[in-house]
């Protein structure tokens, strides 16, 4: 008999091409009168914020806008967005964004509803309660936030990156429209791919993997292999943008059941203290932890290599275990990832502080296939060097 298991995710989920279109016919089905939209300048600038508002418009709603979300998001811009809000009688928050405007998103609710420190919620279930309802618009395929309980926040001055994981913060209405990653990047199209690829493959081999998570897992891993090349080299092909959108949201619905590991715990250090995009630096870490991992999960890494087009039938496990480094070097050669930490100023004197801070990232450390020591991070982080 298969093991209990527990599964969440955001109530309502609406996925399709111009889908932000109707954003303020569910704005309204939630009865809110004024909403705080919450969002970053680059989402401006590009112009994706306009029809999502013109629909807010149309619908005589009322709302206001915050839009000084940065990359990591600090805590200091949590609070600040907070600040701003607090005294405008917001009933609804929308987020429109990549993870770190979602992720403000989902804080504010939780801030605007309960007393006390962000600090007093890192952690897993330290939420006492229903915060402001929310609605999640993402902008890029990625980070697959609009539908977990989690968010992330940088503590800027001890340089790590913290969560906090409850169902509370779980969106009410995640709004997936392709459309709005179109004029994405190549090099942020490339970096947030690899996130949902990465979401989901350590989901697959997490120990606190289910069969639910495993099919959405490998169901993603094979999209994003499919599709995230395509997309790089020609942003314009909508097939390629669909699947991948489709792809990041199974990715954070993975993640919520089963939960990421080493890769992460390993980036999140360096997130906190070069900056380096989470995306970008998940990527970096990838190969490396999944080589250490391979000898815990053999027969998991030898399907990821079957779903990613390698050919396993009559190999030793050990063969075809190993396919899947192969097939995943492939993939990161060609969407032209960076896999050196050499090539974001980080020095080799900096890597046992690195590895004494990935060391900490418990929460996901715990999940990872095989047990990681101090000395083994730090083993990862010079071969990554």
């Amino acid at each position: 008999m298969e093991k209990a298991f527990l599964f969440q995710t955001a109530k309502l989920i609406v996925f399709g091409r111009n889908k932000c279109e109707e954003l303020g016919f569910y704005v309204k089905k939630l009865h809110a009168a004024k909403v705080a939209v919450v969002t970053d300048k680059g989402v401006v600038k590009a112009g994706i914020l306009e029809k999502p508002i013109e629909t807010l418009k149309s619908e005589g709603i009322k709302f206001t806008i915050f839009d000084e979300v940065v990359s990591e998001v600090p805590t200091e811009t949590v609070l600040k967005c907070v600040d701003s809000l607090r005294d405008q009688q917001i009933d609804l928050i929308v987020g429109i964004g990549g993870g770190s405007s979602i992720d403000t998103a989902k804080l504010a609710a939780l801030m605007l509803k309960h007393d006390g420190k962000i600090d007093d919620y890192v952690g897993a279930d330290r939420v006492p309660g229903p915060v402001l309802p929310t609605i999640m618009l993402a902008t890029t395929a990625g980070t697959g936030a609009e539908v977990t309980p989690n968010a992330i926040i940088t503590d800027t001055t001890a340089k790590l990156k913290r969560g906090i994981v409850s169902r509370y913060i779980l969106p009410e209405i995640a709004i997936i429209d392709p459309s709005l990653t179109d004029l994405l990047p190549s090099e942020v199209t490339a970096y947030t791919g690899m996130d949902a690829f990465i979401h989901a493959l350590e989901s697959y081999v997490s120990l606190n993997t289910s069969p639910l998570t495993d099919i959405i897992a490998l169901e993603a891993i094979k999209l994003i292999n499919q599709h995230l090349r395509i997309a790089v080299k020609n942003g314009s092909n909508k097939e390629a943008r669909d699947n991948l959108a489709l792809a990041s949201m199974l990715g954070g619905m993975a993640l919520t059941g089963a939960g990421t590991g080493g890769i992460h715990a390993l980036a999140y250090p360096l997130g906190a203290r070069f900056g380096i995009p989470h995306g970008m630096a998940n990527a970096m870490m990838l190969i490396y932890v999944v080589k250490f991992n391979l000898p815990a999960a053999k027969e998991k890494f030898a399907q990821v290599a079957n779903v990613m087009g390698k050919e396993i039938r009559g190999l030793s496990q050990r063969q075809a275990t190993e396919k899947v480094v192969e097939a995943i070097q492939e993939l990161v050669v060609e969407v032209g990832v960076p896999t050196k930490l050499q090539e974001f100023d980080v020095k080799r004197k900096d890597i046992p502080d690195l590895a004494k801070s990935a060391s900490k990232v418990t929460r996901l450390l715990s999940n990872n296939p095989k047990r990681m020591t101090v000395k083994d991070i730090e083993n990862i982080y010079n071969e990554a060097f």
